[in-house]
């Protein structure tokens, strides 16, 4: 059966990277080899699936997808399914990110921060303690906004980062934030103001200014956590609250919702058990329209069979 790639919608900016990686690894064929992949595409393909067999599943997995997808768009289909045939024997990372962020930690955190030792100390204390209260994707703080529902309350309009392949819940979505304290709609708006003014200030693109912070949180928490194996990330405050809101017993399409999300699978299957829960007197909120229009498979899955495949469902 000839080789047909999944349809998929991607962006500009993924099919880049994607470029990138293959091209790389292309480059280095032709470096060890001392031959034109061009001349003999199958041969190279042959060559290279040989060679990425042996690394770990993340990496094995970004080289499988980039190479897959060059090949077959310049139209080497034989190669690109050979790399697609390609079969992980590496072994498996022992990652040190830690998928959750307990109030103790956080606060420890946003207190060495406080101290403002380095450039974007204040800066990362503020986005943890944000990000803990709405639990958005990093990448999402640089176009989030608040606005006004049809009530007249206060709303938080996300622009969702993941709306290729059907994996987003929409272009946007609205979080409300008429149960948060006072204190908790200030710290959402301070990091929105502080994130974009550090932007214009210093002539950063976002992207930039986020990896700046993430590198800077790698050093504060290994200092702070010394003997430690796992350590928090931008990201754990996410993580963090899914933890909570399911230990609150908030059903998972109305989490899925306030996650962005356009099934009920990934916060269950890939978040946090609800067994390792922060305390939270109320969170964010979303309108049950959003929450209906999540798809309905985590119990589905739960009950067949064969149970959940954690390689089908693309984590968010």
């Amino acid at each position: 059966m000839p080789f047909e790639p999944e349809k998929q919608t991607r962006t500009a900016e993924t099919e880049g990277y994607y470029h990138k990686i293959a091209t790389q690894l292309l480059r280095r064929y032709e470096r060890e080899t001392r031959q034109a992949w061009k001349a003999n595409p199958v041969d190279a393909a042959r060559w290279l699936r040989e060679a990425i067999e042996s690394r770990a599943r993340s990496t094995h997995r970004k080289y499988v997808v980039a190479l897959r997808w060059f090949l077959f768009e310049y139209g080497y289909n034989e190669a690109a399914q050979i790399i697609d045939e390609a079969q992980c024997k590496g072994p498996r990372k022992n990652s040190t990110v830690m998928h959750h962020l307990p109030r103790p930690d956080l606060d420890q955190l946003v207190g060495i921060c406080l101290q403002k030792k380095g450039k974007y100390d204040e800066l990362i204390g503020q986005w943890m303690v944000a990000n803990y209260i709405v639990g958005l994707r990093p990448c999402e703080w640089e176009r989030v906004r608040f606005g006004h529902d049809g009530r007249g309350e206060k709303v938080l309009v996300v622009e969702n980062a993941k709306t290729t392949n059907g994996r987003g819940l929409g272009k946007t979505r609205t979080l409300l934030l008429e149960d948060l304290a006072k204190h908790e709609i200030e710290a959402i708006g301070t990091l929105i103001q502080r994130i974009r003014e550090t932007m214009r200030v210093e002539n950063l693109g976002f992207d930039r200014l986020q990896q700046r912070c993430s590198e800077r949180l790698h050093v504060l928490t290994r200092k702070l956590w010394p003997r430690r194996k796992k350590f928090p990330t931008l990201y754990s405050c996410r993580h963090q609250l899914t933890r909570d809101l399911r230990s609150s017993g908030v059903e998972p399409q109305m989490i899925s919702a306030l996650l962005g999300h356009s099934s009920d699978y990934t916060a269950p299957v890939y978040y946090g058990r609800a067994g390792r829960a922060s305390g939270r007197s109320s969170h964010v909120g979303v309108d049950a329209e959003a929450a209906a229009s999540v798809r309905k498979v985590y119990k589905h899955v739960r009950e067949s069979p064969v149970g959940p495949k954690s390689d089908t469902t693309p984590k968010a």
